[in-house]
């Protein structure tokens, strides 16, 4: 994987940071900084990703939301707001975890995205 700071820092801006779970809208599930949504991950990612960052009984707590997409997702989300993740916390699931998770399934339905320039290659 090869994400240049452009494009890092054009992802990081598109997802937003706003420190605490929230509901983007639509068809998404309860979503941590940045980007990550419950509704697509299993609570071994979720356990892989967060263990060093979020209580344990905080993590208890997001795991009961995984799947939920939606109205479902936003029924929930008030509860979790007294779960605090700070901008490190977020920044280090990102580059652990999410980006790369991401470069694969792009160079998957991209072949040969490794060839495009490394400013193109992260906007994809």
């Amino acid at each position: 994987m090869n994400l240049s700071p452009n494009a890092k820092a054009l992802i990081l801006h598109h997802e937003g940071f706003r420190g605490r779970p929230y509901w983007p809208g639509g068809n998404s599930g309860v979503t941590l900084d940045f980007g990550y949504d419950l509704a697509h991950h299993s609570p071994t990612d979720l356990w892989a990703d967060w263990a060093g960052h979020l209580k344990p009984d905080y993590l208890k707590r997001l795991q009961s939301v995984l799947g939920f997409e939606g109205v479902k997702a936003h029924t929930v989300v008030e509860g979790l707001r007294d779960i605090k993740v700070t901008r490190d916390m977020a920044l280090a699931v990102f580059e652990k975890s999410s980006a790369p998770k991401y470069w694969a399934l792009t160079a998957e339905a991209f072949p040969g995205v490794e060839n495009l320039p490394v400013d193109a290659q992260g906007a994809l």
